[in-house]
């Protein structure tokens, strides 16, 4: 068994944590063998930001993603530059806030951005409620994993925040949630860190 995710998203989104957080819970806490990478478009905040994430129960030969079973969408110009390399009969986890046309038909279309701002004051975490979606939807990771890759790769401190946005993401949460901005600022601020991390690459 081989699968291959891709997430997408603009600058600032937090695609590239996403894609380290999946690939520690399916490779360290599910016992698969994985690869990750990530990319940054530009500088520019807004840009493309790409992780690629294979999965697989055998040795990885080839570690980059040619042709995803899953793709993770986060805004239109992503889904624009990169809906080519998701399988015709892939699945699609679009946040519809941002992403409003695709041409894959299992596409799941999935208010994102817009229930964790409406749960929490701010889009903060999107990125982490989009792996809840993925958890839901697929069944490709088990949702310990992500809860324990969360605790190991989200910053000291933001853990409880990133664990109650997952569940928002899994759909177990139906209340507003009342977060501390400190946690939400450390989030931004590694997401920033990580992505001049690649750039600099």
């Amino acid at each position: 068994m081989r699968k291959e995710v891709i997430l997408v998203g603009s600058g600032g989104q937090g695609t590239l944590l996403g894609g380290h957080i999946l690939a520690e819970a399916a490779g360290i806490f599910d016992g698969y063998n994985v690869s990750n990478s990530g990319r940054y478009g530009a500088a520019a905040r807004g840009d493309v930001t790409v992780s690629e994430v294979v999965i697989s129960d055998e040795e990885i030969d080839y570690p980059k993603v040619t042709k995803a079973d899953y793709m993770i969408c986060l805004s239109q110009i992503g889904y624009d530059k990169y809906k080519n390399v998701l399988k015709k009969n892939g699945i699609l986890i679009a946040d519809s806030f941002y992403v409003n046309r695709t041409g894959h038909k299992n596409t799941h279309f999935i208010p994102l951005s817009k229930v964790v701002r409406e749960k929490t004051g701010s889009e903060v975490g999107t990125n982490i409620a989009a792996l809840g979606a993925f958890v839901r939807i697929t069944k490709m990771v088990s949702k310990e994993a992500i809860r324990k890759a969360v605790k190991e790769k989200t910053p000291k401190g933001t853990e409880d925040f990133n664990l109650t946005i997952f569940d928002i993401g899994l759909g177990k949460i139906k209340e507003d949630v009342k977060v501390d901005e400190r946690e939400q600022d450390l989030q931004e601020e590694y997401i920033s860190i990580l992505e001049a991390d690649i750039q600099q690459r």
